[in-house]
């Protein structure tokens, strides 16, 4: 089975001393099919980066060549051939063998593992369900549609510490409901006289002294 390097996340556990990379070392691999590069950053090293090949034929070993700025501000590269190893919880442990292209030329050995952190600081597999919960958020296209209604019957129950349930109100609720309203309200017919008081006018109000058994027309 092929192994996969590209959005891993590796940090060193162990050097040889004549190494820069520590344990404050972190390591963000990518990958495009058999290319693999990465940047990594922390402890002695400021910023560096390295680029690998990917071996197949040697259990998907990388063959790679790396470079960085240390805290000396000295330039510094190299080359490492890096074995994977895959443990039991399907994390990756990468055994480097490396040696010095400037400096002394000296070379060493090394361990980087994969680490899976989540922004709570606990691995992914052991953070409960309401942990992983609180990585989805609300799109930002959305937020602008979400209004808070709390009608009249809801008011009371706010003053009791409780919240009332948030609307989505879609924009074209508010036009949909004009549209309806105008379909229900009595439409006035060309030629025809609407006598405020009248009966046959719904919006009118009662005429005063008005009699009931005669014709009413407002003043």
């Amino acid at each position: 089975m092929s192994i996969s390097y590209d959005g891993k996340t590796f940090r060193s556990t162990s050097n040889t001393a004549n190494g820069e990379v520590g344990a404050e070392t972190t390591f963000h691999y990518h990958q495009d099919g058999s290319i693999v590069w990465a940047e990594y950053a922390g402890g002695s090293v400021v910023r560096g980066s390295l680029v690998a090949v990917v071996v197949a034929t040697q259990g998907d070993s990388l063959d790679m060549r790396y470079n960085h700025v240390n805290r000396e501000g000295q330039l510094m590269t190299g080359r490492c051939v890096s074995r994977p190893e895959v443990l039991p919880d399907g994390r990756l442990r990468m055994h480097e063998t490396w040696r010095w292209t400037s400096g002394d030329e000296s070379s060493g050995e090394s361990v980087v593992e994969e680490v899976r952190e989540e922004f709570s600081g606990a691995p992914i597999e052991k953070q409960t369900k309401k942990q992983r919960n609180r990585t989805i958020r609300i799109p930002p296209v959305l937020r602008g549609h979400r209004t808070e209604t709390v009608a009249p019957a809801a008011a009371a129950a706010t003053e009791d510490g409780r919240r009332a349930s948030p609307t989505w109100n879609h924009p074209s609720s508010s036009s949909a409901a004009a549209g309806q309203a105008s379909k229900q309200r009595p439409l006035h017919r060309p030629g025809r006289r609407l006598d405020a008081g009248s009966p046959r006018d719904p919006l009118a109000g009662p005429a005063a002294n008005c009699d009931p058994r005669k014709r009413c027309v407002g003043k």
